[in-house]
């Protein structure tokens, strides 16, 4: 049970990095969201620049959101099959 856990370890230190990146990219976005939403809430209107605020960091967040689960699962199957072979 212990070589897993120690499997996971390295991997989390080996991908760092990356989920610090995408965890800011993903912060940016929401705050970016917060941002336009109350703008265009004390400004009484929406436009097209108010709209498309809205809509790209969304993208934003579903792309992070979705590298960050094929790096657990990539992970996961490395340590899958590290324990296959036998370590």
């Amino acid at each position: 049970m212990a070589r897993p856990i120690k499997d996971i370890k390295e991997l989390l230190d080996f991908f760092k990095v990356e989920r610090y990146v995408y965890l800011s990219i993903s912060a940016i976005s929401c705050a970016s969201i917060l941002f336009c939403s109350l703008k265009a809430f004390f400004d009484g209107a929406i436009g097209t620049g108010h709209f498309l605020g809205l809509f790209l960091p969304g993208g934003g967040i579903i792309y992070t959101s979705s590298r960050l689960l094929k790096m657990w699962d990539d992970s996961l199957e490395f340590i899958k099959d590290c324990n296959r072979n036998g370590g």
